[in-house]
């Protein structure tokens, strides 16, 4: 008698790598997260044009390890969680790209006055343009962590009451030096992942 065995469906077992490594993926994914959140929240809305720029540079590089970090700790590929952070990313790099626009557009208006009677009043109009339209990013953002936090910690708390003892342990350790690696700045080296 013949018996017809289905195709196994491959799985990820307790001893793998990837499995292993969630609670330090997690653990990295959270604190890139946090810390993007409080640039944004913190130290954007402050500062000068040139700051801000370097800021939003950071935090974007802050997104692509969240990015990183999401896709090794989960074994669904794609997921809210990555779609959120690379929505945001995307989002963030639109501002840094208005914002880089309008302060080189700044620096033509200076450029151009030795040429002409009065360029800045047609470059100001449209330098305002950008600076609003910064602005109005910045509430798109902020949007997007008010919709994505909730998400981001629904997920922790559930990967959390997952882990082992010893998983809690690797995750927390990890936590605390992540938090302490990227609130030196280590984001801002660029990073070669993106996704």
């Amino acid at each position: 008698m013949s018996t017809s065995h289905a195709p196994k469906i491959p799985r990820y077992h307790r001893d793998t790598l990837i499995e292993m490594n969630f609670p330090v993926y997690t653990a990295r994914r959270d604190a890139a997260h946090a810390r993007a959140m409080q640039i944004l929240r913190e130290d954007i809305p402050s500062c000068s044009d040139s700051r801000r720029v370097d800021h939003y540079a950071v935090c974007e590089r802050l997104l692509d390890e969240a990015i990183h970090a999401t896709r090794h700790a989960q074994l669904n590929p794609e997921g809210p969680l990555l779609r959120y952070f690379q929505l945001l990313r995307d989002t963030l790099g639109l501002n840094l790209v208005l914002l880089r626009h309008e302060l080189t557009l700044d620096k033509e208006t200076r450029a151009l006055s030795k040429l002409v009677a009065d360029p800045s009043v047609e470059l100001h109009n449209i330098d305002e343009g950008f600076c609003a339209s910064e602005g109005r990013l910045l509430g798109c953002i902020e949007s997007l962590l008010t919709f994505g936090e909730p998400l981001l910690q629904k997920d922790a708390a559930a990967r959390l009451k997952t882990f082992s003892g010893d998983d809690r342990r690797r995750y927390d350790l990890a936590r605390k030096e992540y938090d302490e690696y990227f609130r030196k700045g280590a984001a801002a080296a660029p990073r070669r992942h993106r996704g």
